[in-house]
């Protein structure tokens, strides 16, 4: 299995090349599953990162992809062994090349080369007849074929023109028997018959993944910070619960924790599956990690049980205790008041060693902070029979003396800098071990510690920005359509989140259309130049809400600057 480090810097690149998290996800699961298919997609990346528009070179290359997606399509197809693993490196490849297709920045560079060369004015005018021309799958009977002269001599229509061809025919390709015997094969393994196509693919890459990791009952920390990198969060801490996921967390970008392993939530161990960690640690700590706990919304802090300094031989029955403390009292009036389900324990087990000091950290913004410490091991802080000394930080500075760690660099420093490292306001548990920094836990903050909240003021011009498709300006009434089957609406502004050829019907009545995922090469756009409609794609979840609220407003939109505004309310 792949290590977290290498892991880690495949998620930074696809993340950076990819820009639909789904398809991100896939490459993800796949990567860790299967080392060499995340060497062979770096690889890629960093040719289509040099952004060198040549379009033989381009179709050879998706040509050799696609080649992948029939080998091990094929494979699951004839052999009786492994159909799984084999349909998932198919998918895996198939979604790849969908993602250089339209939702890279390789697709993305092409687009901006284009604006280039024939100006922002008359790009999009361009590619429109470039699309007229050459016509998809999609409208082939609905428009006839231009003859207008376009310099196909121009390498960068020449590979737009190699994008929109596998654009087409991926869609056909997986419109037949692939996209079929694919599902097919997944819903039989996951036994689920009812979940939408989308579903099935993650519920089986989930199960897949889950199965490889739980071949031993207790999984490492590098495994846990493997599933914390994927996009399942929800998920991981049904299985490993809400403390191990943040210790996953601060593994996964190179945070410095104790040995850690995680029993997950309702496994059954026998003592001698306990074997391997008499050699691991002199002392352990065996602590709680429910699937409700040191969450965004609930900390449940001192609600479970926890020991500290315990033996190997007394391993079993703190590992029991933990477990139980489910049951226990407070737990059951805080679950009450709260009206929370009742947890599933995961109990993590970490080496124990007495620190030189112990502490929390409780963020108030990225750059600012509460540091409590004391002197030795942590439990005379949280339990309050000792007297803290206190540091506050304020934009990264401290009101005070502090206390350094890890040649002489104060350790509110260092904890600011992992707060920005995660992305994330943080509450930490820490320890100072022969001079070095550890961390011991980590969950977002529930609460801050002070309100100090100045608000920039809002953009009320009324513009919602997307991506210019298709050129033109419309001004019209819209609807919002969830679904191609229902029904259409003439001559009004389509607004959908994404489009397929099933919405064509919907489209060629429309004045224009509006779509909350995509971006210049999605279906929409395409679809949208070639029957001359003005299109804008990508307005986000965001754009979405504003105008849910305002259905009864004419809606303008601008095919050429990528904008859409609302103006006064419509009468029918």
């Amino acid at each position: 299995m792949i290590s977290v480090e290498k892991f880690y810097n495949n998620k930074s690149k696809v993340e950076e090349f990819i820009s639909k998290r789904a398809f991100c996800s896939r490459m993800l699961f796949q990567m860790i599953i299967n080392e060499k298919f995340a060497d062979e997609i770096n690889n890629y990346i960093d040719f289509f990162n040099k952004k060198i528009f040549d379009s033989k070179k381009i179709d050879k290359i998706l040509n050799k992809i696609h080649a992948k997606t029939v080998k091990y399509y094929e494979k699951a197809y004839n052999e009786s062994k492994n159909k799984v693993k084999n349909i998932l490196m198919s998918l895996a490849y198939f979604y790849f090349l969908e993602s250089v297709d339209e939702h890279s920045s390789f697709s993305v560079g092409l687009q901006e080369e284009i604006k280039k060369k024939y100006g922002e004015d008359k790009y999009l005018d361009i590619i429109s007849k470039v699309d007229k021309i050459y016509l998809s799958n999609d409208v082939k009977n609905i428009i006839q074929q231009s003859n207008e002269d376009i310099d196909l001599n121009c390498q960068l229509i020449a590979t737009y023109l190699v994008l929109k061809k596998f654009q087409d025919s991926q869609h056909d390709f997986f419109e037949g028997e692939y996209g079929k015997f694919t599902e097919e094969v997944q819903r039989r393994y996951c036994k689920n018959y009812s979940a939408t196509p989308f579903d099935i693919d993650f519920l089986t890459l989930r199960k897949f993944l889950f199965k490889i990791m739980q071949k031993n009952k207790i999984l490492s920390l590098d495994q846990v910070s493997l599933l914390c990198g994927l996009y399942i969060k929800k998920y991981v801490i049904k299985l490993v619960g809400g403390k191990m996921f943040g210790l996953g967390m601060l593994n996964l970008h190179g945070i410095k924790v104790p040995f850690t392993v995680c029993i997950p939530t309702n496994t059954n161990l026998k003592n001698e599956d306990l074997s391997f960690l008499e050699s691991k640690c002199t002392k352990f700590s065996v602590r709680s990690s429910a699937d409700i706990e040191d969450g965004e919304e609930n900390s449940f802090a001192g609600m479970f049980d926890s020991y500290l300094d315990v033996k190997f031989e007394n391993l079993p029955k703190a590992i029991h205790d933990v477990k139980n403390s489910v049951n226990n009292s407070r737990l059951k009036a805080y679950i009450k008041k709260t009206k929370l389900d009742k947890p599933h324990m995961a109990v993590v087990i970490q080496e124990f060693v007495e620190p030189e000091y112990s502490g929390v950290w409780i963020g108030n913004d990225k750059d600012d902070g509460i540091l409590e410490w004391v002197k030795g091991n942590g439990e005379k802080l949280v339990s309050g029979s000792s007297t803290p000394v206190s540091e506050v930080w304020n934009k990264k500075q401290c009101e005070g003396p502090s206390l350094k760690s890890d040649n002489d660099v104060a350790i509110g420093e260092q904890l600011i800098c992992f707060q920005n490292k995660l992305n994330v306001i943080a509450d930490f548990e820490w320890m100072v071990l022969n001079g070095k920094l550890v961390m011991l836990q980590y969950r977002p903050v529930t609460r801050k510690i002070k309100i100090e909240t100045i608000k920039s003021e809002e953009n009320n011009d009324g513009v919602i920005k997307g991506t210019p498709a298709s050129s033109g300006i419309v001004e019209a009434k819209f609807y919002i359509a969830d679904d191609y089957t229902e029904k259409i609406q003439t001559d009004k502004i389509l607004v959908a989140y994404a489009t397929d050829p099933n919405w064509i019907p919907h489209i060629i009545k429309s004045k224009g259309v509006v779509t909350v995922t995509g971006g210049f090469l999605c279906h929409a756009a395409i679809i949208c130049r070639e029957l001359g409609i003005p299109c804008v794609t990508g307005i986000g979840n965001e754009g979405l809400s504003v105008l849910s609220n305002n259905l009864e407003k004419v809606l303008t939109l601008n095919g050429n600057h990528g904008s859409i505004s609302l103006g006064g309310s419509s009468s029918d």
